[in-house]
């Protein structure tokens, strides 16, 4: 039997009195199994108030006994519900605030409160017996969390995201932590930004990373290499990257980035990152360099402006694919500008500013899951298109004439126009189109549609199918 005190300590209703509950119930747990099934400990900062979380943070950081049997600690704020996770195989100590749900907090419980992160919280980190991973956001701007986060040599994960401050990442450097695996970072990262020489040393130092995501912004002109964040690592060491996102970068293709890309499955790239080749010029691009060394990737997530002809003969080398997603960016209409990518036969999605540029992109998104023959299920999410979903309102100058001169189609209509002006040829397994409950199948040179579909997660009868996510 489990003890009744430890439902209570994980449970949404967590109060301080359960802590010294908890605390005391870990001392006469024995069961490894129990003790990795109640690893986390859920503090929601909305549902319990300033006060309450403090007095919470402050009770852990003087039970260490009980923070060693805590594994996966979230601190939530800006939530309205708390969600606890299970039997998780490290210690996790997540800080990222929700964004949804702003809520007014009077000044001095702030500061009561950030005070007590900076006490009570790395007391609390220093008790664990291990620390996994740390996700810490901007406006908790405490630092003082990563110089006790490193000094736990089992630290494998790290994610900081800001769009503002940003955290000191040296201690990395002179703690000398080399056991990272994943490394997550959202900052503004240019060719001027003093992160540059840090970052070169930290993944330099981490010869196991394999999880790498820089989903930076920075302007076109003064985007950062990503080879150069690469040049601290041994030539004698090739990273084990498995995922690696990208946001504003430029990206050098040669023999030694492929090296690293070797277990390469997921890729990211953001608008602004481009490549440029050196060393292998019959190489024009980064699909084209990936195809030549046979590295296929599972997921592809990349701008609709960078699709072109080389990742069109990549995909269509070899079936392992399993998911496509080409992101739409919606801007004013006034600033439209349809993109043609020269050298296809089938027009390109492009930024689609109106609904005839939808319908139209539409088509050629049908098209373009035609054109790939391994390519057996497509699942569209679409929402009502209205002038508020085009990044317009009723005062814009052209609002009124695009409502006068063009009706707005519902969820399936503008689907319904790509089905229409695309005549679905005879494959040995015909592709599947699922939007919401609907399911549209290519049979006998047309489209039949059946209603009760599955919803965005795999179907078991296509688990090895490839998948295109497209999201207006």
């Amino acid at each position: 039997m489990l003890p009744l005190e430890l439902p209570e300590a994980v449970s949404k209703y967590l109060r301080v009195d359960d802590l010294k509950n908890f605390r005391a119930c870990c001392k006469r747990m024995k069961d490894t199994s129990t003790a990795v099934f109640f690893s986390c400990l859920v503090v929601d900062v909305v549902n319990r108030g300033y006060r309450t979380t403090i007095e919470m943070l402050q009770a852990l950081a003087s039970a260490h006994p009980a923070a060693t049997h805590v594994r996966h600690l979230k601190i939530l704020s800006l939530s309205d519900q708390c969600t606890v996770l299970y039997a998780k195989e490290y210690a996790d100590f997540d800080l990222k605030p929700r964004q949804e749900c702003p809520t007014r907090i009077p000044p001095s419980e702030t500061a009561m409160f950030q005070r007590a992160l900076q006490t009570a919280l790395p007391l609390a980190m220093a008790g664990l017996s291990s620390l996994n991973s740390l996700t810490q956001d901007s406006r908790w701007a405490v630092n003082v969390l990563i110089n006790v986060a490193v000094t736990h040599t089992c630290l494998e994960k790290f994610s900081h995201f800001t769009s503002a401050e940003q955290a000191d990442l040296r201690p990395f450097i002179t703690q000398a932590v080399t056991n990272l695996r994943k490394l997550s970072l959202s900052y503004w990262i240019d060719r001027h930004s003093p992160l540059v020489p840090i970052l070169v040393q930290i993944i330099g130092k981490n010869p196991a990373l394999s999880c790498l995501e820089l989903d930076s912004g920075a302007n076109n002109k003064s985007n950062e290499s990503f080879n150069t964040l690469l040049s601290g690592v041994s030539d004698d060491v090739s990273l084990p990257l498995s995922r690696l996102v990208l946001g504003s970068f430029n990206v050098t293709i040669d023999d030694r980035l492929m090296d690293h890309f070797r277990s390469l499955t997921e890729l990211r790239l953001g608008e602004a990152t481009s490549s440029i080749i050196n060393d292998r010029k019959h190489i024009p691009d980064i699909w084209t360099a990936l195809q030549a060394n046979s590295i296929y990737l599972k997921n592809i997530s990349i701008p609709s402006s960078h699709v072109s002809f080389q990742l069109m003969e990549y995909l269509n080398s070899y079936c392992g694919l399993e998911e496509l997603e080409l992101q739409h960016f919606s801007r004013p209409i006034q600033n439209h500008t349809a993109s043609h990518i020269p050298g296809l036969s089938i027009r390109i999605p492009g930024p689609a500013m109106n609904t005839r540029n939808v319908v139209r992109d539409m088509e050629s998104l049908v098209r373009m899951a035609e054109s790939l023959p391994s390519l057996e299920g497509l699942w569209i999410s679409m929402e009502s298109i209205t002038l508020a979903s085009m990044g317009v309102n009723d005062f814009h100058p052209g609002a009124l004439e695009y409502i006068d001169n063009f009706r707005f189609p519902d969820h399936y209509a503008a689907l319904q126009y790509g089905l229409d002006k695309v005549t679905p040829e005879q494959r040995e397994r015909p592709l599947k189109i699922f939007v919401g409950a609907q399911i549209y199948v290519a049979q006998d040179g047309a489209w039949t549609t059946k209603s009760n579909g599955p919803s965005r997660g795999r179907d078991l009868s296509y688990s090895e199918s490839a998948a295109l996510s497209w999201g207006f």
